[in-house]
């Protein structure tokens, strides 16, 4: 019969409490595949690809209308984050 003294460790805890020690900084774009992008991410990416337009004579009304309302929901999202 083999009797072990309780302070020692396996080799595989000794690795583990060896492992466990070392200072890790996590920053928050390392998350984002896990966790989804931040919401500000999504509103800057949003501004960047619907911003404030001003319509030319050339566009027809439905064009106009269209772009409006993408603009329309970015404003509303912004709205919505500061209130």
């Amino acid at each position: 019969m083999k009797v072990r003294h309780p302070n020692f460790l396996s080799p595989r805890q000794q690795e583990f409490q060896r492992s466990s020690n070392i200072p890790m900084s996590t920053f928050l774009n390392t998350l984002e595949p896990i966790y989804g992008p931040e919401l500000t991410t999504i509103l800057e990416e949003m501004d960047d690809i619907f911003p404030p337009i001003t319509p030319t004579p050339d566009w027809t009304e439905r064009q106009i209308m269209y772009r409006s309302g993408q603009r329309a929901v970015v404003e509303w999202l912004i709205q919505r984050i500061e209130n």
